[in-house]
């Protein structure tokens, strides 16, 4: 059954030069850079809070940031400032509550106009120009509008709604990598469960080991308990296999088999005793974090063998060192990691602009996961460490094209500020 609704008027919530979508690693990048550069930027989040993985994810860590430079490394220092460190520990994370409040003064103190609790569920279109997204609010459906777009909610929503091209898995079989819930837990102290916390892989399969014994078998193999403080910790223990992050009803059944595993685990560890016996949870994640989600389609497309190849180019917005990290895709296989990055290591490779520039809309870029790319490539790339220079690049450009009146296909801005007018003519092999 199909329902039709009514068109009306939306009224204009706000506007700017530069709207982001989505407010997580790849959006904070985006619209910092951007509204330094002194555009109007206004920064879209449907949580009540920015940060995504990092915040609403629980999973506070910059992963993948191997040698980046700039608005990077200025967060990576903020968030180490946070760690109460331990010298036993080569890991601890910052706090996420921490982490949300930084990130809000990093924005406004920039000049970003954020608006929380603002989902996009729609585009006003004039054949491929994105007049204005829609939102849904506490007061209702509203529009915002702008000059330039750049989706950084993860999930590609932006592109999708505005008609762009886009993969979701393995281009052989449609297979996604798991969803993961993580959790903080306390009721346990450093000093008595060190063996199971000091992120080496003997303390992964120790805590394993000790779940599997009280005859719970973890869904994820590679259980793992993190510092965050002494009696405070961060807890990943499931996988979530075979779930599109565009299946409602699949996205929801594993938010709830999630939750019900992490509790099952911990209660498990509990009934054990002695250091555990007090251990509980603090808190689950308030979504469920997606590994694969829509790749828009760009004016290119980033492949394995670009990785595999060390691939540079003209265009280039950050070097990634990061292997390919496909988590297993089904719960008979290892519940662990792929042996991806041992059979095709990677090599530095650029990320070129052109994989952040919408191939079927014309005021379109993306940063973050739902960039350019194939399903192997996607797994380097997709980690928060590059999200942020890859936003940063976004925002940049879509600021450089406000301030000059020009398209983003047509201004094209090198590391030596070179403008190319037809840099999108030199590889048609994956234009195309």
């Amino acid at each position: 059954m199909k329902f039709i609704e009514s068109s009306k008027e939306l009224e204009l919530l706000t506007s700017g030069e530069v709207i982001v979508c989505g407010g997580g690693p790849a959006g904070i990048g985006a619209a910092v850079s951007a509204a330094r550069k002194g555009v109007r930027t206004v920064l879209l989040e449907s949580a009540g809070c920015l940060g995504g993985i990092w915040t609403s994810g629980l999973l506070s860590y910059i992963l993948g940031d191997c040698k980046q430079h700039g608005l990077v490394t200025e967060i990576k220092d903020r968030f180490a400032s946070f760690i109460e460190p331990d010298a036993r520990l080569p890991k601890s994370l910052p706090s996420p509550e921490k982490v949300k409040l930084y990130l809000e003064e990093l924005c406004l103190d920039a000049g970003v106009e954020l608006l929380y609790n603002s989902k996009v569920c729609g585009t006003l279109m004039t054949d491929k120009f994105i007049q204005a997204v829609c939102v849904e609010t506490p007061a209702g459906r509203r529009a915002v509008s702008g000059d330039v777009f750049i989706d950084c909610t993860g999930n590609g929503d932006v592109g999708f709604h505005a008609g762009c091209g886009f993969d979701v898995g393995n281009e052989t079989d449609g297979s996604v990598q798991p969803m993961s819930m993580l959790a903080i837990i306390g009721g346990i102290k450093a000093d008595e469960c060190i063996d199971y916390v000091n992120g080496s892989e003997e303390a992964y399969q120790k805590l394993g080991n000790l779940i599997r014994g009280c005859g719970i078998e973890p869904s994820y193999s590679r259980s793992s308990i993190i510092r965050i403080s002494d009696d405070i910790f961060m807890f990943a223990g499931n996988h979530q296999y075979g779930v599109r992050a565009d299946d409602p009803h699949g996205v929801t059944r594993a938010t709830v088999e999630a939750r019900h595993e992490i509790h099952s685990q911990i209660n498990a560890l509990r009934s054990l005793g002695g250091i555990w016996k007090d251990i509980k949870v603090v808190a689950t994640s308030s979504q469920i974090g997606v590994r694969d989600g829509r790749r828009l389609h760009g004016l290119y497309k980033l492949e394995l063998d670009d990785l595999t190849s060390g691939r540079c180019f003209d265009d280039a917005v950050c070097k990634v060192r990061f292997g390919v990290d496909v988590h297993a895709l089904t719960p008979d296989s290892n519940r662990g990691l792929t042996s991806v990055s041992r059979e095709n290591p990677v090599q530095p490779y650029d990320i070129p602009m052109r994989a952040l520039i919408s191939r079927d809309c014309d005021n379109l870029m993306m940063a973050g996961r739902c960039i350019s790319g194939s399903f192997y490539a996607h797994a380097s790339y997709r980690v928060t460490g590059i999200a942020i220079p890859c936003g940063e690049a976004a925002g940049n450009h879509a600021a450089q094209c406000c301030i000059t009146k020009s398209t983003v296909k047509s201004e094209m801005i090198n590391d030596n500020n070179l403008i190319k007018e037809n840099w999108y003519e030199q590889d048609k092999r994956k234009i195309s």
